[in-house]
């Protein structure tokens, strides 16, 4: 099975993509995912490889930071940026996540680079633009390529397009769905 990478940044709908890719038959990584930021930045690439190696359904930290690195190792794979509305709907998202203690100051100064008692919006959704962008134009002519905002109400048809699979008779996994999105 073709291997699926979520470039999105957390609280785009990674978590949503995964447990559909994972309804889909795509089976996501078997380590702690704690681990995976720490890995990448300390730049042990090798122990990345054979967490992803054995996966075919990965999103989220730190993968989201690694695009070009999993385009070169797996080419022919898919790869997907989730996205948000706007980028002070996902700023409001990621607050809301905070302040529910969803995300260590830990884990958000490995991801963002950022103390999370001292969140500057200007720079973290310069953040959210620039990743997009920059996604944006790597994959601009990659036939395996697409962009999705679960807010737009798309479920699985873009998804089971693009993987050529039949749409599933279950409801699609929407997680993590917010009153204001």
């Amino acid at each position: 099975m073709d291997k699926v990478f979520g470039l999105g940044l957390p609280k785009t709908g990674t978590k949503t993509l995964k447990f559909a890719l994972m309804e889909l038959g795509y089976k996501k990584p078997k380590k702690c995912k704690q681990k995976y930021t720490s890995l990448y930045r300390d730049i042990k690439y090798d122990k990345l490889y054979e967490i992803v190696r054995e996966a075919n359904n990965v999103s989220d930290s730190p993968w989201w930071l690694m695009y070009r690195q999993l385009e070169a190792w797996w080419p022919n794979a898919y790869f997907i940026l989730t996205t948000r509305r706007s980028e002070n709907d996902w700023f409001g998202s990621v607050i809301r996540h905070i302040n529910s203690r969803g995300m260590s100051a830990l884990n958000f100064k490995n991801v963002f680079d950022m103390d999370i008692n001292d969140i500057d919006k200007s720079r973290l959704t310069a953040i959210y633009r620039n990743h997009n962008t920059n996604v944006r134009m790597y994959f601009s002519n990659h036939p395996r390529f697409k962009e999705v905002c679960w807010e737009d109400g798309l479920g699985w048809d873009p998804l089971c397009k693009m993987l050529n699979k039949p749409v599933p008779k279950k409801d699609f996994p929407w997680k993590n769905k917010s009153s204001r999105s």
